[in-house]
C-alpha cells in the first residue's frame, strides 16, 4: 500500500501588523497547482528569488515522483485577523 505524506509550508515575514490587515483565507492564496503541475509555492509575498523558486519546484517534484510526496510552499506578508497559523493552514488544505 503506497501512503502519501502532504506538507504545507507557510512562510510569513516578520513585519507587519496583524491586527491591521484584513482576514486572510484560501481563495487569496493562488494554488499554482491549477495552472501547472510542476509548480508548488505561491509566493503571495513575493519575496523567494527565481533561483530559489526553481529549486523549490524541483525538490518537491522529486519528492513527488519518488516517494509520492505531497507539498506546496506558501509565503505570506502576514496571516491577518485569520486566526491562528495552523488554523489557515489547514482551510488552505481543505479549500485547495
Amino acid at each position: 500500500m503506497k501512503h502519501t505524506l502532504l506538507f504545507l509550508a507557510l512562510l510569513l515575514l516578520p513585519y507587519g501588523t496583524l491586527s491591521a490587515q484584513k482576514t486572510v483565507s484560501w481563495e487569496d492564496i493562488p494554488n499554482v497547482q491549477l495552472q501547472d503541475s510542476t509548480q508548488f509555492v505561491s509566493d503571495v509575498a513575493h519575496i523567494i528569488e527565481p533561483e530559489a523558486l526553481q529549486r523549490i519546484n524541483e525538490t518537491i517534484l522529486s519528492m513527488r515522483q519518488t516517494h509520492g510526496v505531497e507539498g506546496v510552499v506558501i509565503t505570506l506578508p502576514s496571516i491577518g485577523q485569520s486566526g491562528s497559523i495552523e488554523d489557515l493552514a489547514r482551510e488552505i488544505l481543505r479549500g485547495w
